[in-house]
């Protein structure tokens, strides 16, 4: 067979199908290569961003240390600043409490109107010296976080009313008018911190009367719109209103007054005074209370600060004792005319006496008035109370009730007037026009019921001429003294001849006797020599200070029995410093500069049994348990009044009570050791009843606390607040085992 060789057309094809083949490969291979070169750049592209990843990292690193470092820093600086500020405290307080307590001494003495007026002009500087000096440092504890609220259980139409009468006495210097208004539907019986709440109504008040030349200024309390739950405890929204009829605050200046050291224009702290701090430190603290602060104003017609805040509505109300709730007076139906020319005071009256039934009608002058009640004469419908101001332009009150004594026939009103002061003279002119009651402005509900009262009580007597006349409080009377009802011997440990001087002058002055020690180590030896009733402390002394003192005391009645009344005097004011002091175990604790009436407050509170007609002295033989027992600790009749009179069930429960709070109180402490707080607020729930039947509202309100830091699982000052019950248990039980025997 022959080979058949292939032609040259298909050898030509061949090689044409060769060279594509090898063009196709080589294209591919070209491919491949531009993918290398790709693959080649995204890694190196790659490799890049981890570089700059990493460098990322790095800065990151070091930025975070930077952070660390500045907190670390900025905490130091806190922790520094706090330390500065208690030292600088000290160093200002205690010459403050040579200025203030000095000038308190020159005015018990005989002086010249001349000298009188130059010692009451260093001692109010001293004051608004110190006044400056605490907003500074409350702005610095809030800045820093350092200042905690309390949660306690109070009354606030109480706070309420104490407040107004403090700011009272500056809104009659001014001749103004101040009112306090709680709506009527307003819980009263509150859980929150009333000296915080104090502090900013007192901020607010004194801020309108400082820019009010004439007219009034008003705080008015009402219900906000929300209701919040919290666990099992309820809270309620107040809304606070403080309005005055002052110089007002321009509209673009409404946002930053609220800012530290800073007022609407610069002229007002010359004209008027202050720092600008009261208004920031308000917002502040309204702030903390899960509320907010607000104003509304316009020039030359006054302004209306407003702030909510938020309250706690007790498990228990009505914590307080008997007498801070009087009951409402029967005047239902009761025909009663206002005589005001405040508008706003008649409508303050017209709310209270209305809620009681009254049948009110107003006048806004005295001859109106005269003219409403001769009119209701004439159609033998008589009026039987008259609410008559004092102070009004024209006729005034005095004017009134000599007119009203005028009127023919004996109508058998009743006449009360109503002040914005108490001027000498006032007492002699009521008796003579026969006027029933005198209370000063601005009206308490209760010094108005309890007004009332005597009122009817006096009408219902045997005699129908017979008058009562009641001065609610008054403004230009010296601070009452208060009575000796035996003289101490005190150990006094303070290491400043000043404050040594001051404080053996009005502890002399009053009957008692004083032994000087100028450091801890020497209050402790003066204490193995001889036996005080009492011992008022400094806390920073030299060699051993007023804690370390306190403590070893302590320690040393823990063997032998025992217990000494402490009483802590310090110039510091950092957060805390209370709580540490009591926790040392002192009994009480006052702040310098020390005010007399203060001092011996805390004195007559810790030492005196409770004020009798005859109080006896200490028998010889009597145990120490009997002799330190405070006032105040509990309310033996009114706890024998809610069990009817039965003394002898109360001692069975006493005797209960004394057998059963050891292992109650040993159940809280287990339960605060573990960090249970179920356990907590169940076993102070069982203290807080236990105390409950001996009007014990110290204790109660101590034992509520805890309750409430357990319900709401709050541990951080929860071992601050135990102590603080033990310390009121023990109280208590010194009294009830005096009133066992």
């Amino acid at each position: 067979m022959e080979n058949k060789h292939p032609t040259y057309e298909e050898l030509l094809t061949r090689v044409k199908d060769q060279e594509a083949q090898e063009e196709i490969f080589r294209t591919v291979i070209k491919q491949m290569e531009n993918l290398y070169a790709q693959v080649a750049s995204s890694q190196t592209e790659i490799e890049q961003k981890n570089q700059e990843l990493k460098d990322e990292r790095v800065k990151l690193q070091l930025l975070n240390e930077e952070l660390q470092k500045a907190k670390r820093d900025a905490d130091n600086a806190n922790k520094a600043k706090s330390e500065f500020l208690a030292s600088m405290s000290h160093e200002i307080r205690t010459p403050m409490n040579a200025i203030i307590g000095m000038a308190e001494l020159l005015l018990d003495t005989t002086l010249s109107n001349e000298q009188q007026e130059y010692v009451e002009l260093f001692k109010s500087a001293g004051d608004n010296l110190l006044d400056i000096i605490n907003d500074i440092l409350d702005l610095s504890k809030v800045e820093s976080g350092q200042l905690q609220l309390e949660t306690v259980a109070f009354d606030l139409s109480e706070l309420i009313e104490k407040t107004c009468d403090v700011m009272s006495i500056r809104a009659h210097k001014k001749n103004l008018e101040l009112a306090c208004h709680i709506m009527p539907d307003v819980m009263v019986d509150v859980v929150g911190d009333p000296v915080r709440l104090r502090q900013i109504m007192v901020n607010l008040i004194g801020n309108a009367l400082k820019f009010t030349e004439k007219g009034e200024v008003v705080l008015t309390v009402e219900n906000a719109k929300t209701t919040k739950e919290a666990g099992n405890m309820k809270n309620r929204e107040l809304l606070f209103s403080v309005s005055d009829t002052g110089i007002g605050i321009p509209h673009d200046k409404l946002d930053i007054i609220f800012e530290s050291f800073t007022q609407a224009d610069s002229s007002t702290t010359r004209k008027y005074g202050g720092t600008g701090l009261g208004l920031s430190i308000s917002k502040r603290l309204v702030e903390m209370m899960g509320g907010r602060i607000w104003v509304e104003s316009e020039v030359g017609k006054g302004s209306v600060f407003r702030f909510a805040a938020t309250l706690g509505i007790p498990e228990s109300p009505h914590v307080h004792k008997a007498h801070s709730r009087p009951p409402e007076p029967d005047i239902k139906g009761m025909k009663t005319i206002i005589i005001d020319d405040n508008v706003t005071n008649r409508l303050i009256l017209k709310n209270m006496l209305s809620g009681w039934g009254a049948a009110i009608t107003e006048a806004e002058n005295g001859a109106e008035g005269l003219s409403e009640i001769r009119k209701a004469a004439s159609a033998r419908d008589p009026f039987k109370l008259v609410l008559l101001d004092c102070r009004m332009p024209g006729m005034d009150g005095f004017g009134v009730a000599e007119q009203i004594k005028k009127e023919p026939g004996d109508v058998g009103m009743a006449v009360m007037m109503l002040t914005s002061d108490n001027r000498a003279g006032d007492t002699a002119r009521c008796l003579e026009l026969g006027i029933t009651g005198y209370i000063v402005k601005p009206v308490k509900r209760a010094s108005l019921k309890d007004a009332i009262a005597n009122i009817m009580n006096a009408r219902s007597g045997a005699s129908k001429n017979v008058t009562v006349f009641e001065c609610d409080i008054s403004v230009e009377a010296p601070p009452k003294t208060l009575e000796i009802h035996r003289p101490l011997h005190i150990l006094l440990a303070e290491d400043n001849e000043i404050n040594q001087k001051m404080a053996l002058r009005m502890l002399e002055k009053r009957g008692h006797t004083v032994v000087v020690a100028e450091n801890g180590r020497k209050a402790l030896e003066a204490l193995e020599g001889e036996k005080f009733d009492l011992v008022l402390t400094d806390v920073q002394m030299p060699e051993m200070d007023g804690l370390e003192l306190v403590k070893r005391i302590r320690a040393r009645e823990r063997e032998a029995g025992g217990h000494i009344p402490i009483i802590a005097m310090t110039a510091m004011a950092i957060i805390g410093d209370k709580e540490r002091c009591l926790e040392a175990g002192m009994d009480s604790y006052v702040s310098k500069p020390i005010k007399q009436d203060e001092l011996f407050e805390a004195i007559r509170r810790l030492v005196f049994l409770p004020e009798t007609e005859n109080v006896p002295s200490r028998a010889a033989g009597e145990t120490e348990d009997n002799a330190d027992a405070d006032d105040g600790v509990c309310d033996i009749a009114l706890a024998m009044s809610g069990l009817g009179g039965d003394e002898e069930l109360l001692k069975e429960l006493a005797v209960i009570f004394l057998e059963n709070c050891p292992k109650q109180m040993a159940d809280v402490k287990t339960a605060i050791s573990q960090g249970n707080s179920k356990a907590i607020e169940k076993s102070s729930h069982a203290v807080k009843g236990s105390v409950g039947v001996f009007c014990a509202n110290l204790a109660h309100n101590a034992a509520l606390k805890l309750e409430i830091m357990g319900r709401e699982n709050n541990l951080a000052a929860i071992t601050e607040a135990y102590l603080s019950l033990e310390r009121e248990i023990a109280r208590l039980t010194i009294s009830l085992k005096r009133a066992l025997v």
